[in-house]
């Protein structure tokens, strides 16, 4: 009957094509591994510059894309990744209509053209298009098709040829990074960006070539749908289809934040932060050959659960990590594991459970991993922008009204939270002398939250007509770095001029006050103000203490690179230690509780962050572990303070008449013999 004919045909009405019973593969030869290799270089210049996107964003970021926040500039890797995983869903087909060297040969110049036209980009839309745009498209026509292709090629050794053509993405995530971070400062950003074109060219010349050698994949003879809607309806496929988004959602976590973790958690350099990235994508390598091996053995079906169960427990256990050593261990883990997820994964997207057979493997490839591509149209949160006041101010404004709204009695902002530190900016002089504007607003805002605000620090420029003769050493310079202390009711009731520069960096451009450092009276008690560098000079929080300082508040802007070189090759975390270390140390030496505020930012920018609330006894109340722009609030009970001074008598002993003429007096001179 027609019916009975229609539904053996189709599903619901959708034309289902009869099954060609296709030769069998030739499960090798050279024919089959030079393809093998060949496919190999295309996962290689597909994957490592998405792969490698994070040396990208610390760059432009930093540097050619500055004026734009963090989130707005990983839209560009956000887009290529996109394109990378899910262009397959017309390739993939295409790739079954015997297209497969038009595709292999087109995704290769993308590729290359849209490398060597970011060498050229200055702007924000032209390495959207050069980078997310055209980079990605290429990358995605070369992804499904050489998959496909080699599984195609393969049977009993389709495991050991898709081990050894996924190796390619993590050797691109392993080559693409370093090839940028170390090239960049030497030679920099459009040469090394043609490097990495070349290289692309260069893997392509090969791959080409191999690919174009052999007989060419026949058309069929009735054209198939670019889309197979009916492989919806089956429920092997959809469910498939379903776990794999899942799995890569969680999957591309660690490669986007292992750099930012290891960088502003754990206080390691850059370098190594990015290193620790190669790493897991050098450990996925071994993860895809070994699995291979077993694939053969045990099948790539039993094998993929396992390996997914393991990367699962491995994140969750990745929350315990608090140490350099096991962030290593668990980055290796994890790309060993997680490697099997690309080398099995088209394995089974190859069983005949998932594609009946090997004519439609590259349009099952594509649209599973067009549902897999939505999981990267995520951002990333943002920080605080250089040379933006307003914005930044309406940042910090908004941070304080929560903190009012929680029945906070002190707000606290780190340094140069307004500007940052800029000073050879021809525009940063004109920003610095709108100081008084936000001062005020910030008195205005004190008063509508009725919450006190130490206000970081505020760059104002100097009245160098108002130096007095005796200020000759600061005749030259243009800014003072001041901090005050503003009181519930809108009062600005002190502030104090930043003494302890920082090196020429801060020399060469602030003034220093000659006039003591006074104690204020606030409604907090009596609080004592530093900026930063005061932190290593125990005379200024003794001029403080013996005042009766009972809080001392320090906003700053202190970062990783304060270390030198050999510093860092002594402790990755040194800046890190040195502040908990000192911190805490403070607090017991002048029996005072003390408020550190400093400034975050993005991953790969040097931040320390550590933010802390810091009390003797118990050491920091509340601490921001990570550079990432938050908020913290805690309780401090001043009476921990008090029970520290009747305990360690600190107080009480450089109130002592003789103290000062222990440290202070000259040694007498011997007499004379006569």
């Amino acid at each position: 009957m027609a019916g009975d004919k229609e539904a053996e045909n189709g599903i619901n009405g959708l034309k289902k094509e009869e099954p060609v019973a296709p030769p069998e593969p030739p499960d090798g030869g050279t024919e089959a591994w030079l393809s093998t290799f060949a496919a190999f270089l295309c996962f290689l210049i597909a994957w490592g510059p998405s792969t490698g996107f994070g040396a990208f964003q610390d760059y432009y970021q930093r540097d050619l894309l500055s004026n734009y926040s963090p989130s707005t500039i990983s839209w560009i890797g956000t887009v290529n990744a996109t394109f990378l995983i899910s262009s397959g869903v017309l390739a993939g087909p295409l790739f079954d209509r015997g297209y497969v060297r038009h595709l292999m040969a087109f995704g290769c110049f993308m590729a290359v053209f849209g490398e060597m036209m970011l060498s050229l980009s200055t702007q924000y839309y032209q390495i959207m298009l050069s980078q997310g745009f055209c980079s990605g498209i290429g990358s995605g026509l070369l992804y499904v098709p050489a998959i496909a292709l080699v599984n195609t090629m393969f049977s009993t050794k389709r495991g050991v040829a898709m081990g050894i053509v996924t190796s390619g993405a993590s050797l691109g995530g392993v080559f693409f990074p370093i090839i940028f971070v170390r090239l960049q400062p030497q030679i920099g950003f459009p040469w090394t960006v043609r490097v990495l074109g070349f290289v692309q060219l260069a893997c392509s010349l090969i791959a080409l070539p191999l690919l174009f050698r052999g007989t060419p994949k026949p058309k069929p003879k009735t054209p198939r749908n670019l889309i197979h809607w009916y492989a919806l309806k089956e429920i092997t496929f959809s469910a498939y289809c379903v776990a794999n988004f899942l799995m890569f959602m969680a999957y591309f976590v660690p490669l986007f934040y292992v750099p930012f973790y290891a960088i502003d958690v754990l206080g390691t350099s850059t370098e190594l932060g990015f290193a620790l990235l190669a790493v897991l994508n050098a450990a996925s390598a071994f993860g895809r050959l070994g699995s291979s091996i077993l694939a053969s053995r045990i099948g790539a079906p039993k094998m993929l659960p396992v390996v997914v169960l393991a990367s699962a427990v491995l994140l969750f256990g990745w929350i315990g990590v608090s140490n350099l050593g096991g962030f290593v261990m668990f980055c290796i883990l994890f790309g060993l594991f997680s490697g099997v997820l690309i080398s099995a994964n088209p394995v089974v997207t190859a069983h005949p459970v998932i594609s009946p057979t090997p004519s439609v493997i590259g349009t099952r490839l594509g649209a599973d991993g067009s549902a897999d591509a939505f999981h990267k149209l995520q951002g990333f949160s943002g920080a605080i922008m250089p040379l933006q006041p307003a914005k930044n101010f309406e940042k910090a404004a908004s941070f304080i009204r929560s903190a009012a709204a929680q029945g906070c009695h002190l707000a606290v902002l780190p340094e140069y939270h307004l500007t940052n530190w800029i000073p050879s900016d021809p525009r940063f002089a004109g920003l610095c002398a709108d100081w008084s504007t936000y001062l005020h607003k910030y008195q205005a805002l004190a008063k509508e939250c009725d919450i006190c605000i130490v206000p970081g620090s505020i760059l104002q420029t100097r009245d160098k007509q108002k130096d007095s003769p005796s200020s000759q050493d600061n005749a030259s310079k243009d800014f003072e770095n001041v901090t005050y202390f503003i009181s519930n009711d809108g009062n600005v009731l002190g502030s104090y001029v930043k003494r302890n520069l920082w090196g020429p960096t801060e020399r060469n451009y602030l003034s220093t006050s000659p006039s003591p450092n006074r104690v204020l009276d606030t409604p907090l008690g009596k609080v004592g103000l530093l900026i930063c560098w005061d932190l290593a000079f125990p005379e200024a929080w003794r001029e403080l203490i013996v005042q009766g300082a009972q809080i001392i508040i320090v906003p700053t802007l202190w970062t990783r690179s304060g270390a030198s070189d050999a510093g860092h090759s002594h402790n990755p975390s040194a800046e890190s230690l040195f502040l908990d270390s000192i911190l805490t140390a403070r607090t017991y030496e002048n029996t005072c509780a003390v408020v550190f505020a400093n400034a975050g930012g993005p991953p790969g920018r040097n931040y320390c962050g550590l933010s802390q609330i810091t009390a003797p006894y118990v050491g920091p109340l509340v601490r921001l572990g990570s550079s990432a722009e938050g908020m913290a609030v805690a309780d401090l009970d001043m009476q921990i303070c008090k029970d520290a001074e009747e305990n360690y008598s600190i107080r009480s002993d450089l109130a002592d008449s003789e103290w000062p003429d222990i440290y202070l007096r000259k040694k007498a001179r011997p007499k004379e013999r006569l």
